[in-house]
């Protein structure tokens, strides 16, 4: 997708202690709180999520997953993308969500914010007047690393979850 696109296009932010992030309205399949779904630990990382009698899906901290402190997993944000080429559901624990609005990327991010996971940062963006960025998009095809990949591979090998 051209970066004007990208910029115009609708996304969901979410609070993630100190950070906002926004995904693509197109990967969000819904958002619940953590009151209206059952969450299990798998491993450290990996969570065991259902909603609605579905089957289980992987999950992760969103917060964690970019190195920071974890979230209060207080909303769920359910998010259907390609992951290396085939089609997953997966859940991503965040503070709250904040609102759906376009995803303005007029801000230039600064070259190694991020050591982890920067290959999943499309953007940055503010959500109020100024030049300094206060958010990012990500891009949720390319959140996951190999090792979460495979860590869900294996929960779901053992029937823990769906993947």
């Amino acid at each position: 997708m051209p970066a004007a696109a990208r910029s115009r296009a609708l996304a969901l932010f979410a609070q993630c202690g100190e950070l906002a992030l926004a995904f693509p309205i197109a990967d969000i399949d819904r958002v619940a709180l953590s009151a209206d779904i059952a969450v299990a630990p798998v491993t450290s990382e990996l969570f065991r999520v259902a909603i609605d009698g579905e089957p289980p899906i992987a999950g992760w901290d969103l917060a964690a997953l970019f190195g920071k402190r974890a979230s209060s997993r207080h909303t769920w944000v359910i998010i259907h993308a390609s992951v290396h080429g085939a089609p997953r559901g997966f859940a991503l624990a965040c503070d709250r969500s904040l609102t759906v609005a376009p995803a303005r990327l007029e801000l230039a991010l600064p070259g190694g914010l991020f050591s982890k996971r920067a290959g999943a940062i499309v953007g940055a963006f503010t959500m109020r007047d100024g030049e300094v960025p206060t958010g990012l998009l990500v891009a949720a095809d390319r959140l996951l690393s190999d090792d979460d990949i495979a860590a869900a591979a294996r929960a779901a090998g053992s029937g823990a979850l769906v993947w």
